[in-house]
Parts: structure tokens; C-alpha cells; sequence
């Protein structure tokens, strides 16, 4: 009855039960314990018991961007099966670049921000994170590895190879320098490469600089991550002279280096790619001959891997016939390898001949490219629906370079309205940095196409995004307000709001596009015709103003919805008597319009205004937002979403802070951006809006300027004479499709 078998069973129930670090140690009591703990079925069992992470961290590189994803086989939460962006709580702007990871679920990675690389050590599992100092930014990274030596408490270090030929290879060249041949070099010159070597320990949270490693001058790295097995890394090496196989070591207890040789009969094959990998915790060979559809698997029976074994032959004519190319990645465990294909990963058993294609592997991470070339030809409608996918789709259509192309292929009219007002005259251009048609950069007169009488002036009231604008015109005193799109040139002459009022704010919102549904708000103050004081009983006729300390003040509010094509008085709007308003225009985000208003000095809320239901909301800003003499603050909108632009006069930044919710009451720091360039360059400058995700808007002294603050590059232009300082400045984003504005 104490057969292998029922000891088996009875050892699968204990150590599938036992947390991951218990189980790890008992693989070292026994083969038949290591071996179980690798079999498909432990695994499977293992993951859905203990709830532990189990899978793979995938990372792609689509136009210089970085993108992560884990894929699980064998997790049980269905979430967990694929999870796209599973780095972004280490930074909701950069993009996170993976440079190393153990199986024990660390990951080493860094971002780079305004030209520099920030290193982080983190946990995915328990989105915990560390900042780790920066090694030394001269030297060029070859390769990098990371190698955990102690669980408890946690020891790992970390491994920075970085190539001399990027700096000076001090170990040949001098001696060939008094050399006498023409060129000062000999053949002795090309013997050898010298890498700077790096290590981070854990214990003192500082890099070490260790001797250079010396390596043959025509032994080259290959391209694939480091392998961690037998307490080292270890690095497959090619030697292109001798045209053979050798493996760089590096075991931390002692921090030294060794090299092994493979032999002929593993290394020696010219049909063969040759990838290392680990097997049951032992270093492990993929040889992939591509002439008969087959891979071999060699296992290492020793700690110097002198001696190998060749463990199983897989043909793979069954996977290529189903997607093609294959490329043999791993080993998942015992019996299976992860194996990529284009779009595609397989979990394949080799023992059973049973493979699992990952679930929905074409999603927008592994297949940007595709995305980006249909919506960059999609029209702006379409293009503009299509970000409430996903968020890949929507931060893709708010990139630099998305951005770009998508205006020349659809010849998409992006960019900014100014207006100027210069002795009673206001002016307006189109100002654009992206638009193909050379004659639509800088575009003066904008708006001239609604009067062909001079001098009228044509005053812009509020904008959308569409490309709409509401203005009015004073030929003869009287304004007269129109609805434009000047890509198109239509104009639609709209009913006058109350000529009583004396107009405090302004703004627009569409709400439907087939057909066309718009809404202007219209908010005037009520002190210029009578002043009503508090709601009920605030008011006082003792007090010297007519005001007690509790007094309100009342705005008229007229809403104009392009459905009946006439202008309907609301209720009034109560706001405090301190509510002022900010000098800047509304912002149209999360289906609203917005203004940030001031209560006091260091008290800002948000006024809301719904068109769908016609309601008005005060929120107020959280205090880290409000309570900083030094920041002055203003409302705009990034990526679809409400923004704040905090700028801190003292030490030339601005923060940007985004809003997680419609009802503006949880708001995230995006990033601060650091102004000493711009303004070293333009002197003082006023930070406008986003013009996409990375790019600022910024007004200096009769300039514009464009700056991406993730490359620390920027684009200007110089304004006519009469923009100073331009009064407004409004996005538009307009295709050149004819509009009906009337029902």
C-alpha cells in the first residue's frame, strides 16, 4: 500500500495546498517531488488552489513605444486569462520598459522620462514597487539579468553588461596605438571585447562597478533575455569565427564569471537556431532544425553544463501547418512548451499532442500596427466612435504621431482658433502644426468668410471640438450671431439671446452628430439689471451693500438647442457672491461644459453643466489642488478626460492632473513637466492646453509653441504683431464634410 503511486497521490494533495515559496523548497527533498511539482496537472491544480499567478509577461515594441500584457494558461480568474497594460500602475504616461524578471514574479523595468531612464524593482502581482537608483547613464546597455539569492528576508541583485564600444576598450587598443602600421591598429586589436560590468545588490541598494568582462572580439550576445538556473544567469554566446555555441555564467553568491563550451554535437549545426531556456529548474537547450519541422531538447545534467542529455525530439509539423512560422519560446512545464507565432501564442503538450491557442491574442496590444493603419484612414467620425472600444483605441488616436497621420490621410483640419483684440478689433487665425497643405500652417482672416462688410469684426463666443464655432458680428451696434464651420464654410445666422443681459460665459456642446445636435449655454450676470441678493431672507436692509456675509449671487442661464432653433429661458444659476469666474473658456469633457470658479483665494470648485438633462454641479476641488499660493490653475481636457494645469511660478513646472471620474471628485497626478527649457528659450510663457497626450500648447510673446514633453522637443511659430498675447485660443479637430445646422 506504500506504493509510488498512492505516495504520489497523497503527496500531489499536500504540496498543491502548500503556499508557493513551501513548495519551491520541497522540490529540492527528492526527483519524484521536483518532477511532480512540474507535471501539467500540479500546475493547473496548484494555480486554481492557491490562487497563484502563473503565466507569462509579454512585452512588444510598436513605433518606439513599449506595451506589456500577461497571459495565463492556467490561472482560474477568467481576468486574469489575458490582461493587457499590466505595468501601467507604475506610470499612467510612460510607457514601462521590461529589462529582467525571476520566476518568482519581480520585474525589473524603467521608463524614460524627458530624456532619462527611471529604474523601478516591482511586484505585478501586488502592483508593489521601488525606485531603484539609475546605473551609470555613459555606458550603452547590452544586456541585463536579475537573480534572486534569498527569500527571507528578500536578496536579489541585478546584472548590467554594457559594450565599451560605445565609450573607449582601454584592454587592446592602447597597446595598438604605438603601433607602426598605417592606421596605428594591427590585427591584435579585434582579440577581444571588453564589457563594463555593473552589479546592484539589494542588501546596500547601490550599484558596484565590477571588473570589465573580456570576451573573444567575434563572440556575440544572443538576442534572447537572461536564463536564471542552477543559483546563476546565463547568456547563450555565438561565435561567428569558429561558428559554435558557448554560454556566459555569472553566479552571485561569489560574483564571478565563467564560460563553457557547448559540445559539437549540441553546438555544432548550422540547420539549427539554438535558444537557451530552463527545464525543471535545470538549464535546458531549444535546438530548432528548420529543415525537417523539429525541435530537440537538451537538459543539462550538471552546474558547468559539460554534460548534457537529449531529453525528447518534438516535431512541430502539426503547429507550423496551423500558423506557419513557429518560434519555440519555452518550456511551460514538464511536458509543454509556450510556443509565438504571428499574433498567436500556443501552449502545446508534446506528450500528448494536445495545443491551446491563447485566447483573444489579436487584441489591440500585439496588433497596433493594424489598428493604426485602419484608423489613421478611418474618417474623423468614425475614427472618433472607435475610441470607446478600448483604451488602446483611445490612447492610440491621441498620439503625436497618430495625430499627424491621421490629418494627411483624411486631410482632417486639426489645430488651434486664435483671437486677438487690438483697439476694439478682434482677429482671429488658424494656427496648425500637423495639416499637410502647406497654406493652412498659419491661416489669417479666419472667419472673414461671414461678412464680406468692413471693418465688421467677427468675435468668437465658444467653439467644439467638431469644429463648430458660435461668433457674433456688430455692423451696426447690434450683435448678430452665426454657427460655423469654417472647413467648410456654412454659416447658419442664430436668434439673439436676452439684449438685456450682460454675458458672463459662453459655451457649446454637441450632442449628436446624425443628425447634427448642439446646445449654447448663455450664463449672464443678473448684478446688471437687478441684484436679488440672497434666495430667501439674505437680504439686509441695515447692511451697507444690501448684502450680509450669507448673500448669493443670481446668473440668468439661456440654453439655445439647434432642435427647435430658438433659445429657452432656464432657472436661474445661485452661486456664492465670492464665485468668480475664471478669465479662460469652457471646457467640453465627460459630455458637459465646465468652468473652474474661484470662492477664494485657495477654494476652487468646478461648475458642470449636463446638456442631456439640463442640470448644473458644483464640485469642489480637493485641497492639494487649491492650496498653493504659487500655483496658478486652469481647466482643460486630455485625452477626452477633464485636466488640470497646475503651473508653479517659483521653480518653472507644471503639473498635470487628470480626472477619474465624470463626477470630477478623484483626480490622479498625470506628470509634472519641467518648463526651465521653454522658458530659457521664450521667456515667460503661459501653458494653454493639450494638444494630444504628450504635446503642450504653450503661448510665450507673440509665439506658439508645440512641446513634447515625453522627447523634450519643440515646435514654434511666430504670431503677427497683433498677437501678443492672444486673447483665446480654442482647438478644433474638423473633417470637411457639408453639415446641416438647421432640423
Amino acid at each position: 500500500m506504500a506504493s509510488s503511486n498512492f505516495s504520489n497521490d497523497v503527496l500531489s494533495e499536500i504540496l498543491s495546498r502548500a503556499d508557493l515559496k513551501t513548495m519551491k523548497k520541497c522540490r529540492i527533498l527528492s526527483k519524484e517531488c521536483n518532477d511532480l511539482t512540474y507535471e501539467s496537472n500540479f500546475m493547473q491544480l496548484y494555480s486554481q488552489r492557491t490562487t497563484t499567478m502563473v503565466g507569462y509577461l509579454l512585452q512588444s515594441l510598436q513605433r518606439n513605444r513599449f506595451d506589456s500584457l500577461f497571459l495565463s494558461l492556467d490561472n482560474p480568474d477568467s481576468d486574469r486569462k489575458l490582461t493587457p497594460n499590466f505595468l501601467d500602475f507604475l506610470s499612467e504616461r510612460e510607457p514601462v520598459r521590461i529589462l529582467a524578471t525571476v520566476d518568482e514574479g519581480l520585474v525589473f523595468c524603467c521608463t524614460t522620462q524627458f530624456g532619462g531612464d527611471k529604474f523601478f524593482i516591482c511586484k505585478p502581482s501586488t502592483q508593489q514597487s521601488e525606485v531603484v537608483p539609475s546605473p551609470d547613464p555613459r555606458y550603452f546597455t547590452e544586456k541585463v539579468g536579475m537573480l534572486v539569492l534569498g527569500s527571507n528576508p528578500l536578496w536579489f541583485k541585478i546584472v548590467r553588461l554594457s559594450d565599451s564600444v560605445h565609450d573607449q576598450v582601454e584592454h587592446a587598443w592602447l597597446a595598438c596605438s604605438e603601433d607602426d602600421s598605417d592606421d596605428g591598429f594591427n590585427d591584435e586589436c579585434y582579440d577581444h571585447r571588453q564589457y563594463h560590468c555593473e552589479i546592484f545588490d539589494s542588501k546596500s541598494w547601490k550599484w558596484s562597478q565590477s571588473d570589465d568582462l573580456i570576451l573573444p572580439y567575434y563572440e556575440v550576445f544572443n538576442n534572447k533575455p537572461t536564463v536564471s538556473a542552477c543559483g546563476g544567469l546565463h547568456w547563450l554566446m555565438y561565435n561567428m569565427e569558429q561558428h559554435n555555441n558557448n554560454i556566459l555564467s555569472f553566479y552571485g553568491d561569489k560574483d564571478n564569471w565563467t564560460t563553457s563550451s557547448l559540445p559539437d554535437y549540441v553546438g555544432r549545426n548550422d540547420r539549427r537556431s539554438t535558444n537557451l531556456a530552463t527545464c525543471k529548474g535545470s538549464l535546458a537547450l531549444i535546438c530548432v532544425d528548420n529543415n525537417i519541422n523539429s525541435v530537440d531538447l537538451w537538459v543539462s545534467r550538471d552546474c558547468s553544463h559539460q554534460n548534457w542529455i537529449k531529453k525528447f525530439r518534438v516535431n512541430l509539423g502539426s503547429i507550423n501547418g496551423e500558423i506557419g512560422h513557429a518560434y519555440v519560446d519555452s518550456f511551460y512545464n514538464a511536458d509543454t512548451l509556450f510556443i509565438t507565432g504571428p499574433w498567436t501564442a500556443i501552449f502545446y503538450n508534446f506528450k500528448t499532442s494536445f495545443f491551446l491557442f491563447a485566447e483573444s491574442m489579436a487584441s489591440p496590444n500585439l496588433n497596433n500596427d493594424l489598428l493604426f493603419e485602419i484608423l489613421s484612414r478611418a474618417d474623423l467620425k468614425t475614427m472618433k466612435k472607435c475610441r470607446i472600444l478600448s483604451r488602446e483605441c483611445k490612447d492610440l488616436t491621441y498620439e503625436s504621431s497618430f495625430m499627424q497621420l491621421h490629418s494627411q490621410r483624411t486631410t482632417t483640419m486639426v489645430g488651434y482658433l486664435l483671437q486677438s483684440l487690438q483697439s476694439c478689433r478682434y482677429d482671429s487665425l488658424f494656427l496648425s502644426i500637423d495639416n499637410s497643405d502647406s497654406d493652412r500652417k498659419l491661416t489669417r482672416n479666419f472667419l472673414d468668410f461671414l461678412s464680406e462688410r468692413e471693418p465688421v469684426t467677427v468675435r468668437i463666443l465658444a467653439t467644439v471640438d467638431e469644429g463648430l464655432v458660435f461668433c457674433c458680428t456688430r455692423p451696426f451696434i447690434a450683435d448678430e450671431f452665426y454657427v460655423c464651420k469654417p472647413s467648410t464654410q456654412q454659416s447658419e445666422v442664430v436668434p439673439s439671446p436676452n439684449p438685456r443681459y450682460f454675458t458672463e460665459k459662453v459655451g457649446m456642446l454637441v450632442l449628436g452628430s446624425n443628425p447634427l445636435w448642439f446646445k449654447i449655454v448663455r450664463i449672464s450676470d443678473s448684478m446688471h439689471d437687478s441684484r436679488s441678493g440672497c434666495p430667501e431672507d439674505g437680504y439686509e436692509e441695515g447692511s451697507e451693500d444690501g448684502f450680509d456675509d450669507g448673500c448669493y449671487r443670481r446668473y440668468h442661464c439661456e440654453i439655445f438647442d439647434s432642435k427647435s432653433w430658438e433659445w429657452s429661458q432656464s432657472d436661474d444659476l445661485i452661486l456664492s457672491t465670492y464665485n468668480i469666474f475664471a478669465h479662460y473658456p469652457s471646457v467640453s469633457a465627460c459630455g458637459g461644459l465646465h468652468w473652474l470658479i474661484y470662492e477664494t483665494e485657495q477654494h476652487k470648485n468646478i461648475l458642470s453643466f449636463y446638456g442631456d438633462e439640463e442640470n448644473w454641479t458644483t464640485s469642489s476641488l480637493p485641497d492639494d489642488l487649491c492650496r498653493n499660493d504659487r500655483r496658478s490653475t486652469y481647466l482643460a481636457t486630455c485625452q477626452g478626460s477633464l485636466a488640470l494645469l497646475c503651473t508653479d511660478n517659483k521653480i518653472n513646472s507644471v503639473d498635470i492632473w487628470v480626472s477619474r471620474d465624470c463626477s470630477n471628485q478623484i483626480w490622479a497626478k498625470k506628470v509634472t513637466v519641467n518648463l526651465e527649457s521653454i522658458i530659457g528659450e521664450f521667456g515667460h510663457v503661459f501653458v494653454d492646453s493639450f494638444y494630444n497626450a504628450d504635446t503642450l500648447f504653450i503661448i510665450g510673446y507673440q509665439t506658439a509653441i508645440f512641446y513634447n514633453f515625453k522627447t523634450g522637443k519643440f515646435r514654434s511659430t511666430k504670431l503677427p504683431f497683433n498677437y501678443e498675447k492672444p486673447e483665446a485660443s480654442y482647438f478644433i479637430q474638423s473633417d470637411f464634410e457639408l453639415v446641416q445646422f438647421k432640423p
